[in-house]
C-alpha cells in the first residue's frame, strides 16, 4: 500500500492506473482495501496531500 501512496501522490497517478499497476484487476477492490489501510479513498487521500505539498 505504500507504493500505492507515491504512485497516487508522487506520480499523480489515477486510481484505476495504480489499482491496475499493482496488480489489482477490480479498482474498487483495491479502493475499500486503501480506505480501510488508511482511513481515505485513494482519491481523497491523494487530493489532500496534494494541498499539504509546498508549491
Amino acid at each position: 500500500m505504500m507504493r500505492a501512496v507515491e504512485l497516487l501522490v508522487a506520480e499523480r497517478m489515477s486510481v484505476k492506473q495504480t489499482a491496475l499497476e499493482l496488480g489489482y484487476e477490480d479498482q474498487y477492490h483495491f479502493s475499500r482495501l486503501f480506505k480501510k489501510r488508511f482511513g481515505h479513498s485513494p482519491q481523497n487521500f491523494a487530493q489532500l496531500s496534494w494541498r499539504e505539498m509546498p508549491a
